[in-house]
């Protein structure tokens, strides 16, 4: 069933097993915002950018009118960060409560924080960690 699906797909993206990942979701009969964001993370986690842009674009969202959530795009921006894609981690960041209203959490802006830092951005990570609308905690 799907929920059994979803639990290996996670169990994949966290073990870095990208390949396994895509296989299982290719098979899979149906598949839902958690089966898209399981795939979405493996990318990210393995570095995958292009993989994680295309999975991206490919969620159904605007057929089933499920938009991706905020799990989404927290793994778009750990792909982005992993690959210090700055521009494109931008977008994502902005793209979120421009074009899906999803106001961005803590952990969207600490993944934005990291992704600035891993690309030598200093002075605009600390910018963005002092005007954050939460009080940095680590």
């Amino acid at each position: 069933d799907i929920i059994s699906a979803n639990c290996m797909l996670s169990a994949y993206a966290q073990g870095g097993h990208d390949q396994d990942a895509k296989r299982l979701f290719d098979a899979m009969p149906d598949r839902d915002l958690v089966s898209w964001n399981a795939l979405l993370s493996t990318y990210g986690r393995c570095g995958q950018l292009q993989e994680a842009q295309m999975c991206f674009r490919r969620m159904p969202w605007r057929s089933t009118r499920t938009p991706p959530d905020e799990a989404c795009f927290v793994s778009a921006l750990v792909a982005c960060g992993q690959l210090g894609e700055v521009y494109m981690g931008r977008s994502c960041f902005i793209s979120m409560s421009m074009d899906f209203g999803l106001c961005a959490t803590k952990q969207h802006y600490c993944c934005m924080v990291d992704l600035l830092g891993r690309a030598g951005h200093l002075i605009q990570a600390e910018e963005l960690m002092h005007n954050m609308p939460f009080v940095p905690d680590s």
